[in-house]
């Protein structure tokens, strides 16, 4: 009888799922702790922006060589576990460093370990769930799990310990995902199983019919700047307390974790891009209704169509790219609308940002054209391909 590991004992979708509890759980920390622990080692606020943003340009190069080398592997999982350890182990060095430019290497080549991998990691995790016939949606609905588990915790612990619960927190989560990634699965199908005709290179994929609906969502994600980086802000300045603040934040990303694990009902329901359309369309309208800067009675409901605004766009966008491509290039069309996402997200940032702090919560208006402007590129592509059947 052959021995099995405790990791075979549970099956491919079980130890999947565990890791993807830990793939966003580091940034859980970043986004509650980290603008506070930069500025505790003396960076300013300018400095802390370009921390922030040099990991977005150097992903934005790497995504598609690192697409490129986990499709040509014998399985994308070695890319995964790969840079989970890496991502792992070089925050240790913030231990050892001090000052601007010493920290912004480190923290770039944490980020950037694991922003190359986690394409990769939807790539193989859509394609091993096709294959066997299970859901993507409730997977990627425990990496939001972790991500605000992670918020909440980083929370307390630097309630209690204040700058100095930062860096065991982070370290703990980067070094839970790297063992996690250990237990994962074989993803790709055995040789001469993965036999679909399709595409065999990037170029031969990247048409517009094709490449609209990306971008198109990707403007879709983009006009959710505003609501990611300074509805906080926003919401306060309204008034409204900070309890009920962090409520709403977290009620948004419920709605987005229920909506994932629903997803594979919601996807029967229509094409993908047309799911993506329509999302695109209540995003509009959300947007819209946010820029009346609405009392707290009516941000409940505005925050749980953040399921469809985010969370539909999202699993839409990941399944139209997995339904059009083979094995052979799935990483790599991961890795190019994930491309196309940083790169609206940073256009949006800078022209949002400017926004904001002139006009406030009528800055949604700017959102609802940007979100506009996305369902538009999904239609002309509905109009050049209609989707089969």
């Amino acid at each position: 009888m052959t021995a099995t590991s405790p990791a075979e004992r549970f099956g491919p979708e079980a130890r999947t799922t565990l890791y993807y509890a830990t793939i966003l759980s580091t940034m859980g920390v970043v986004t509650g702790y980290g603008a506070i622990w930069l500025a505790a080692q003396g960076l300013s606020s300018a400095q802390i922006g370009w921390i922030n943003a040099a990991p977005v340009f150097v992903i934005l190069c790497l995504n598609l060589a690192v697409g490129r080398i986990a499709d040509r592997a014998s399985d994308w999982r070695g890319i995964i576990v790969g840079c989970a350890w890496v991502a792992a182990i070089v925050p240790v060095g913030l231990y050892l460093v001090e000052g601007f430019w010493p920290i912004l290497l480190v923290w770039t080549a944490t980020s950037v370990a694991l922003g190359v991998s986690m394409p990769v990691s939807d790539a193989a995790t859509l394609k091993m769930t096709q294959r066997r016939g299970t859901e993507y949606g409730p997977i990627r609905a425990a990496g939001t799990v972790g991500y605000l588990v992670a918020l909440v915790i980083i929370g307390y612990a630097a309630e209690a310990w204040g700058t100095a619960a930062y860096l065991p927190v982070f370290l703990a989560f980067a070094l839970s995902r790297a063992l996690t990634a250990l237990a994962l699965p074989r993803f790709r199908a055995a040789p001469g199983e993965d036999i679909r005709p399709g595409p065999s290179t990037l170029r031969e994929i990247l048409r517009p019919w094709f490449v609209l609906p990306l971008l198109g969502a990707s403007v879709v994600f983009g006009s959710h700047i505003i609501l990611n980086i300074f509805q906080a802000l926003l919401w306060e300045r309204q008034g409204i307390a900070l309890g009920t603040i962090g409520l709403l934040i977290a009620f948004g990303a419920v709605c987005e974790t229920l909506m994932m694990l629903f997803w594979g009902r919601v996807r029967r329901m229509a094409p993908a891009r047309w799911l993506l359309a329509g999302a695109g369309t209540v995003a509009v309208l959300r947007w819209i209704a946010m820029a009346f800067a609405p009392e707290v009675a009516w941000l409940w409901p505005l925050q749980a169509l953040h399921g469809i605004t985010f969370g539909v766009t999202l699993m839409a966008s990941l399944a139209f790219v997995n339904q059009h491509t083979t094995e052979r290039i799935a990483a790599q069309a991961q890795g190019f609308f994930m491309m196309l996402q940083q790169g609206m997200s940073v256009l949006a940032l800078t022209g949002f940002g400017a926004l904001a702090d002139a006009f406030g919560a009528a800055s949604y208006f700017a959102s609802a054209v940007f979100a506009s402007l996305g369902v538009c590129l999904v239609l002309i592509s509905l109009k050049l391909r209609p989707p089969a059947g």
